[in-house]
């Protein structure tokens, strides 16, 4: 299933999902070019429902 939805992170370098795809992982920059990551549950996504923002982190490192 494809979804669009908006993130935190408004320049995405990288993305990655758990195991069991329920997970969304986002690694980008926010505003002030910090590194920023996000983690969203997107297991509802499926039943038309919008990611739930699990966890995010700023960082002034780049994260590789």
């Amino acid at each position: 299933m494809i979804s669009l939805f908006q993130s935190e992170v408004g320049d995405v370098n990288s993305m990655n999902f758990n195991n069991d795809s329920s997970l969304l992982c986002l690694f980008g920059h926010d505003e002030h070019n910090r590194t920023k990551g996000v983690i969203y549950d997107i297991a509802s996504v499926h039943q038309g429902r919008e990611p739930k923002l699990c966890a995010k982190q700023l960082t002034d490192f780049d994260v590789l």
